[in-house]
């Protein structure tokens, strides 16, 4: 293969391997995710400290974000993944141990650290092996991680906790990321010299203040990606509904349809040809998903949240990257990351809290908290058209 045609090729060896790294981080993340509400309600806490303990993990991690931006910048990637990776497993692991909540806690901040850096370095890694006119495509692609991780983790998990309990559950999701990094070690060190210079650290080496708008449009789709994660299962059993694990399913097979359709449409068309079908088709999905009684109606749902986040999501990231200098990659993907961390972080805590408050009676309803969701992305949507208009009016476009 000629170096010319290297330059142009996506689907190369080291790209795919990246690819398949971080499916298997999203598998091991989502075996643990819906499943660790019920382990910690089963241990006899309540239902919004649950969901403290759920949303500390996206906390921890917008704490850590900020910073892993300019330290993918300045170090291997690979080094960080080599570091974040193990931790990742080991805390996974480790959740089922000992059942105490202060056990909880220690391994959840150990799995958000990790998961952070891991979360922004494997994209930053993976784009470097990607052709910037095929940016939006090949990021598209990347996000297959999360659309596996979201069709096969909570089935597997919720099938390994109900099948041989939660502490399996956890194990298994830690040996599967255990699989991503050795899928790693054969990866090649990312060529990028020209990131190598130390300089002080200063606030505009952590966040980009340009792309902050972008990266709190963006947060709003994780706020519902944190309601349904963490209280999904909960609602279907308030509705009546089984096989929920379907939902996933059908949301991941969706969105492989989805993401790399409108990765093209983002390259050929811009941002504003795959956030506006997305800040839609979520909406309504919400709306549905408060009112399901059937699963039938869920897995429509799972169509529709699908269309809206792969089409939304990586187009957001997308203009991230590009607004930036290839050097600064690592900044934008941090930035990008920051109000995802925010909104899907305090999104169970606020749940939990709402869905408690509109109880009725002894039985804990969820119906007004997808709807107050699909409210938030309704206003996003207003607030998305305002901004790319006043964008316009200065010249911008993405």
């Amino acid at each position: 293969m000629t170096a010319s045609t290297e330059k142009t090729t996506l689907w190369n060896k080291d790209y795919i391997l990246v690819v398949l790294v971080n499916i298997c981080a999203s598998i091991g993340f989502y075996c643990v995710q819906p499943t660790l509400p019920r382990y910690v309600t089963s241990l006899g806490v309540s239902l919004t400290i649950a969901g403290v303990i759920s949303g500390m993990f996206s906390i921890t991690a917008l704490i850590c974000r900020p910073f892993t931006g300019v330290v993918a910048d300045r170090v291997s990637p690979k080094k960080i993944l080599s570091v974040a990776l193990p931790a990742e497993a080991i805390a996974g692991c480790c959740y089922g141990l000992f059942p105490s909540i202060p056990w909880l806690i220690a391994c959840r901040l150990v799995h958000a650290i990790g998961f952070a850096f891991a979360g922004t370095v494997l994209i930053v890694y993976g784009s470097s092996f990607v052709p910037r006119e095929r940016m939006g495509e090949g990021i598209g692609y990347l996000g297959m991680g999360n659309i596996a991780g979201t069709a096969i983790g909570p089935s597997l998990g919720l099938a390994f906790a109900g099948a041989l309990g939660h502490k399996f559950a956890f194990i298994a999701g830690g040996l599967i990321i255990g699989l991503g990094f050795l899928l790693l070690t054969f990866t090649k060190e990312t060529p990028r010299a020209e990131v190598k210079e130390k300089r002080s650290i200063d606030f505009t080496q952590l966040i980009s203040v340009k792309l902050i708008p972008l990266s709190f449009l963006n947060g709003l789709f994780s706020f519902s990606n944190g309601l349904i994660s963490s209280y999904l299962s909960m609602h279907a059993d308030v509705q009546g509904v089984a096989g929920i694990g379907m939902y996933f399913t059908v949301l991941a097979v969706t969105m492989l349809l989805v993401r790399p359709t409108f990765g093209k449409i983002n390259d050929r068309k811009g941002l504003v040809f795959a956030a506006v079908p997305g800040f839609i088709a979520s909406c309504v999905g919400l709306l549905i998903i408060a009112n399901a009684k059937s699963l039938p109606m869920f897995l429509v749902a799972a169509v529709l949240m699908a269309f809206g986040q792969g089409a939304a999501q990586p187009a957001f990231q997308t203009a991230c990257v590009r607004s930036l200098p290839n050097e600064q990659r690592g900044i934008a993907t941090s930035t990008y990351y920051v109000f995802a961390d925010v909104f899907q972080g305090f999104g169970p805590m606020i749940g939990g809290s709402i869905a408690t408050a509109t109880s009725i009676g002894s039985t804990i309803t969820y119906t007004p908290l997808y709807t107050i969701a699909a409210g938030v992305l309704a206003a996003g949507l207003v607030l998305f058209l305002l901004y790319i208009n006043a964008q316009k009016k200065k010249g911008i476009t993405y």
